[in-house]
């Protein structure tokens, strides 16, 4: 690999390094967010006995809502470094870090000239929204870094370089979900890709592979709840945010008033069911409302998308540097007064708020429209096809109405590839896989 990478891997340590300091010192507290206790007690259960599983000795149950990849980081960083969050910090600090080597082995895979190489690696390390999660003991630092290897590795596998290749793949594209659950309806979607590329044998072994590590943990829970389920998590999004979100289309109600009452029938319902089983009634109940209002379920979803692209994470910034409580209801004031009248708002009551998400706000645009541009160059290649699969998966299945910019980070790297190839001569541009 040549020198040009290391002055990025050395930007983007020194920022995360930067950031964990001052949150180290400064705001502690900001390294737990209100998930990641759920992911600490079964790391903190499995260290010290041996079961992943959620409460506290001797009243532990199995543990469902979560899966055991980001927990089982978690307890590595605890091994390593003690059992703190600064450890698991730490750890994110080095995959961050890592990010530019990724984007550089991935444009090189794409056939990029060197300039855009290096282009992809300094965007990678100074884009903020993989740097503000390093911070938080949450999924996403880990996941997106699995999500890059598994681009990585499909890039490799479109190539027919090593069968390794596509057995490590199919491998992660099982266990990617493991981080974090959302994944679990990837692999089919990519194997509905190399069908399509006429990869017959390769979209095979990508579906049986990834399927057997997911199922696994299925039939796991199966025999510890009677649930048949990969994460119990998708009930409660399915009833509680999805569905809810549904009704309010159709009726009007408030949000949470109809969470209330989708509960209160789960609960109605499930009676001498554990956790789990109850959680997937919930599910069943959810799926059927939703599809019960396809058109509101549809006009959910866009809001939903909208959400997760239109969010700078601005405001997430200045919570970390104590600038602006989370809370304060901002949102709010946009349906009550209107977008004119918000942002006017804003710029009198939020002025901080307003310029540090209008900044961050140009550059996400910029990486939007480039994208586009780049895909549009390369709309013939199958390679990135792939990247534009990858970003409208977890568009899609994130557009939930608790969607914002976090739930971006999976596929931001992807969008930086896409845009930086904007940046590529035409001739450069035109080498890869093409589709028939």
């Amino acid at each position: 690999m040549r020198r040009d990478i290391f002055p990025p891997i050395v930007i983007a340590l020194a920022l995360r390094l930067a950031l964990f300091f001052y949150i180290s010192f400064y705001n502690p507290s900001f390294m737990i967010q209100p998930d990641s206790p759920s992911y600490i007690n079964p790391a903190e259960n499995l260290l010290n006995h041996g079961v992943f599983a959620k409460g506290s000795y001797p009243d532990l149950e199995p543990e469902t809502v979560r899966t055991p990849g980001y927990p089982l980081f978690i307890a590595l960083s605890y091994l390593l470094l003690g059992n703190r969050a600064e450890s698991v910090i730490v750890l994110q600090v080095i995959l961050g870090a890592l990010f530019p080597i990724l984007a550089w082995k991935i444009m090189e895979e794409l056939g990029a000239s060197l300039r855009v190489r290096r282009l992809s690696a300094y965007l990678v390390a100074l884009d903020p929204l993989l740097l503000i999660y390093t911070v938080n003991v949450l999924t996403e630092e880990l996941y997106a870094f699995a999500i890059a290897i598994l681009i990585l590795l499909y890039l490799k596998v479109l190539k027919g370089t090593s069968p390794l290749y596509l057995y490590l793949a199919s491998f992660l594209s099982g266990f990617q979900a493991y981080i974090r659950p959302i994944g679990m309806f990837l692999p089919a979607l990519i194997f509905l890709y190399f069908l399509f590329l006429k990869r017959f044998k390769e979209a095979l072994i990508i579906l049986l592979i990834s399927y057997l590590v997911i199922l696994g943990w299925s039939y796991r829970n199966y025999e510890k709840t009677g649930a048949f389920e990969f994460s119990t998590i998708s009930g409660a999004s399915m009833a509680f945010y999805r569905a809810a979100y549904v009704l309010q289309f159709e009726t009007g109600e408030s949000w949470v008033k109809i969470q209330e009452e989708l509960k209160r029938k789960v609960e109605e319902r499930s009676c001498g069911m554990s956790e789990a089983q109850k959680l997937a009634l919930a599910k069943k109940m959810g799926l059927k409302i939703v599809l019960s209002h396809p058109l509101s379920a549809i006009k959910a979803s866009f809001n939903g998308a909208l959400g997760i692209l239109s969010g700078s994470g601005g405001a997430y910034y200045l919570v970390a540097f104590k600038a602006y409580k989370p809370g304060s209801g901002i949102l709010n004031k946009l349906y009550e007064l209107g977008f004119l009248r918000f942002l006017a708002t804003l710029w009198a009551e939020y002025r901080t708020v307003f310029l540090v998400n209008l900044l961050l706000g140009f550059y996400f645009l910029f990486l939007y429209i480039a994208s586009l541009f780049g895909f549009w160059k390369n709309i013939l290649r199958a390679e990135c096809w792939l990247l534009v699969i990858i970003i409208l998966y977890f568009l899609v299945i994130s557009a939930g109405p608790e969607a914002y910019s976090r739930f971006r980070v999976p596929f931001e790297l992807s969008l930086i590839v896409l845009s930086s190839l904007a940046f590529e001569r035409r001739d450069k541009s035109s080498t890869g896989l093409f589709l028939s």
